[in-house]
């Protein structure tokens, strides 16, 4: 972001995404959570994508783009959202794209 020119713009953050909070009105999280497929258990994943559904629920002019490989992550997330198929390698992922209110 330095290197572009675009710092003041974007921020970076590597955390555990129940820690995020925002004073913010409006802004965008893009996000490549883990699948489940090397990293977490099936129950792990169910608990992260719930709790990432329940803060994102407490920012209703956010919008957040999710790529994943887990095929129920709206129903974990607890919305509907567009997506798109795409690839992260060999693996068969979509991009959810959830748009906040206008």
């Amino acid at each position: 972001a330095k290197k572009a020119g675009v710092s003041k713009y974007i921020e970076f953050i590597n955390d555990d995404m129940r820690n995020f909070t925002s004073k913010r009105s409006h802004g965008v999280i893009i996000t490549n959570p883990p699948y489940g497929e090397r990293l977490m258990t099936r129950k792990q994943i169910v608990s992260c994508y719930k709790a990432f559904g329940k803060m994102f629920s407490a920012l209703p002019d956010w919008s957040a783009y999710v790529l994943s490989s887990v095929t129920d992550f709206e129903n974990l997330f607890g919305k509907k959202c567009k997506k798109r198929k795409l690839y992260n390698g060999k693996l068969e992922c979509n991009l959810y794209s959830f748009l906040g209110k206008k």
